[in-house]
């Protein structure tokens, strides 16, 4: 039933005036499809932060009461400090969008808003509707910054409160899970991934659909089935760091991320800010076998389908399981997920016990080399290495640690995003133990930057040119492994027209390689990279190599970049269409660059470039400062 306009409160008219005025004219065509299909509804972050603006404005000057199944403080005025998304639903989406009975998205939207349209980029967003509103709008706001700076406001983000109609929530009821709005998304090409927002007991993952969120992002990253055609799907996490010193609530300078580097984790906040690696350590306790849901029958089905898959029907009212091996490959899914990171604390905090936790990690499959803050890995925190604990451990302690790790396959000359190894690290240190942590690591092959920095560079292009083949840009001659065994000819990367008749556009999967490969490339911030494409007929005006730095910039990449050529392009050639590659460099004492080598030879840029020149001088101004 439409409500009158002469029926609702003064502030709610302006609201929706408010609302309204940002909101573009969409067709009835894209209002068809918006109505008919929930998966087509991400919401822009601009339209996010515009409902947080209008929530903040009407709770300042309005008498709004708690109240409702899920009131906190029964009678009490809500306060934007304290309102969560709860209070958002019932208080503002549904008496919002009353008038039309449509979702808050189409209410606002002005074109359809699905993953990955038009350059849009769309992650699912995994929450817990108890977190506070203001929190919710922070992370997300920052968690765009980090992935696309350029044009934060313009990324979408699938939020099931807006997104789903609040009036009907009918297109939950599939039969198969899997044609819900929210696995849809998920599978959807256009998916970039899956952002975790993280209170202290990462509370998403005890609520049942966001088990069900994990348990896609599990198969998706698995790759084991045909879920989807994509070959990557990143899991980012995201909380606020407590102990960051901001005066207010909520700040955007208490927003800490980890964004998924695909070996590891790339650390990133606008402030001072660092995840909070408590998180880490509860994350690896949760049991999704005890995850809740507001209605029963959600969670009977959504563990059932966990346990025997799609063919589960969601009517049916038989409990799910108590155990399942299903459930404990979630789990350890989930565990894996955090224990990289908690594997990492222990090596910074050194708590009581650590070396007995750290082997159950590592059983649980925590990666010793997974970098986690600037570039550092477990071994190089034991030795000081992180920002928050400058201290390298005991001898004791380091002993034990250290030779666990390595047993473990942690590679001990692992170059940081400062350029410094453990062994530099320690030879630097003025603490009473360094010269015999020192002597320890040499007897374990330890090596400083200069002696290590040629083979870090060998593995990331390594890991690098893996992640590209994946995106169709290998060379004509070779052939991949299809699921069937038979060999498959690579696919392409480059379509449309231009680049000399052949097309410069990049295709679906080119790009989603080249989005992972960003996050190789955030480990080594400072590090210029090649673009190596080679020349020919197909690309007369080195188009595609402008066409993949334009792409890697607008996914974030921070590098200096440089154009070269990798030879001359034959159909039948053996020349990858793309090869990027790195050189570990670092500024001297006194300012000149200190180098393994002077990098790939090239046609089309001299070895020393202004490239170089600018960031040699970056280096120089920004190594005393805290780098992210």
């Amino acid at each position: 039933m439409k409500a009158g306009a002469g029926s609702r409160p003064a502030w709610l008219n302006d609201s929706l005036r408010m609302l309204r005025k940002s909101a573009g004219s969409a067709t009835a065509k894209w209002r068809k499809q918006l109505r008919e299909d929930p998966a087509m509804r991400g919401v822009l972050v601009a339209q996010f932060s515009k409902l947080a603006e209008v929530v903040a404005e009407v709770l300042n000057r309005e008498w709004v009461l708690d109240e409702g199944p899920y009131a906190a403080d029964p009678g009490s005025p809500l306060s934007w400090f304290k309102v969560n998304m709860y209070h958002i639903c019932q208080h503002f989406i549904i008496p919002l969008t009353s008038e039309h009975a449509c979702s808050y998205v189409e209410l606002v939207a002005s074109d359809l808003q699905p993953p990955g349209a038009w350059a849009k980029i769309q992650w699912m967003v995994s929450h817990a509707w108890s977190t506070h509103f203001a929190a919710t709008a922070e992370m997300l706001k920052q968690h765009a910054l980090s992935r696309k700076p350029q044009e934060s406001m313009e990324m979408s983000y699938w939020c099931c409160t807006l997104a789903n109609n609040q009036h009907d929530l009918s297109s939950l009821q599939e039969v198969d899970l899997l044609k819900t709005p929210f696995a849809r998304v998920l599978v959807s090409v256009g998916c970039f991934g899956t952002v975790i927002l993280c209170d202290s007991e990462v509370t998403p993952l005890r609520r049942v659909w966001c088990v069900f969120e994990a348990h896609l992002t599990q198969r998706l990253r698995s790759r084991e089935d045909d879920l989807s055609s994509k070959s990557t799907h990143f899991l980012d996490l995201v909380a606020f760091d407590e102990s960051a010193g901001s005066p207010k609530p909520y700040a955007p300078e208490s927003v800490a991320i980890l964004q998924d580097g695909v070996k590891g984790w790339n650390e990133v906040a606008a402030g001072q800010a660092h995840f909070p690696l408590e998180v880490a350590r509860v994350g690896t306790s949760v049991d999704i076998r005890l995850a809740e849901a507001s209605l029963q029958s959600d969670r009977h089905a959504i563990m059932n389908f966990i346990a025997y898959g799609a063919m589960t029907l969601k009517t049916s009212s038989n409990p799910p399981p108590v155990k399942h091996v299903a459930y404990d490959k979630l789990n350890e899914f989930v565990h894996s997920a955090f224990a990289s990171a908690e594997l990492y604390r222990l090596a910074c905090e050194r708590p009581e016990g650590c070396v007995e936790r750290a082997k159950e990690l590592l059983s649980l499959g925590a990666d010793p080399n997974s970098f986690v803050r600037e570039g550092n890995t477990a071994i190089l925190a034991l030795v000081g290495a992180d920002p928050t604990q400058p201290a390298p451990a005991d001898l004791e302690v380091f002993q034990e640690m250290s030779s666990l790790l390595i047993a473990n396959g942690a590679r001990i000359n692992h170059v940081n995003s400062h350029m410094r190894t453990a062994l530099d690290h320690i030879e630097s240190s003025s603490a009473e133990v360094a010269a015999e942590l020192a002597k320890h690591l040499k007897a374990q092959g330890a090596r400083s930057f200069e002696d290590s920095a040629a083979e870090a560079e060998r593995l990331w292009n390594e890991y690098v040119q893996e992640v590209l083949f994946r995106g169709g840009f290998g060379a004509p001659t070779d052939e991949a492994k299809g699921k069937d065994g038979k060999a498959k000819p690579p696919t392409q990367a480059f379509g449309g027209s231009g680049g000399g008749g052949t097309g410069a556009k990049l295709l679906g999967k080119a790009e989603q390689s080249l989005r992972e490969a960003v996050s190789f490339l955030k480990l080594y911030p400072d590090a210029l990279c090649w673009i190596e494409t080679p020349s020919g007929p197909h690309d007369k005006h080195d188009l595609r190599g402008k066409s993949v730095m334009s792409c890697l910039k607008a996914a974030g990449a921070p590098n200096p970049f440089e154009l070269r050529c990798s030879g001359r392009y034959h159909p039948r050639g053996s020349l990858p269409l793309l090869q990027l590659k790195i050189a570990l460099r670092r500024a001297s004492t006194d300012g000149d660059l200190c180098t393994t080598g002077a990098g790939p030879s090239s046609s089309r840029a001299s070895a020393v470039s202004p490239a170089i020149s600018s960031m040699t001088a970056a280096l120089t101004q920004s190594m005393p400062l805290r780098k992210k």
